[in-house]
């Protein structure tokens, strides 16, 4: 059985991951307020800067891929006590 700090810190890694993969896939869209898109930019640093770049050129920036994230994010938030029927599960 895993720790639950563990899981955590797992289930932070898969949420940076999967923000990362769909601000790739999607960039900034247009018409985005200014503030918001340099909060964006900060954030996609802050991924960079704070994860080994395996960790960010492993993931697939494909449909499957970013569903399969998705899935594992469900997965551990469920263990963390998210029912699956929450609005916040699907939240990344």
């Amino acid at each position: 059985m895993r720790k639950k700090s563990e899981i955590q810190a797992e289930e932070r890694r898969l949420y940076d991951q999967l923000w990362y993969a769909r601000h790739i896939i999607l960039g900034v869209p247009e018409g985005t307020p200014d503030d918001i898109a340099k909060k964006a930019e900060a954030t996609a640093r802050r991924i960079e800067s704070e994860y080994h770049p395996e960790h960010l050129e492993d993931i697939q920036h494909d449909e499957y891929s970013v569903g399969r994230l998705h899935g594992m994010l469900m997965a551990l938030r469920w263990v963390n006590g998210m029912d699956w029927e929450d609005d916040g599960i699907l939240d990344s």
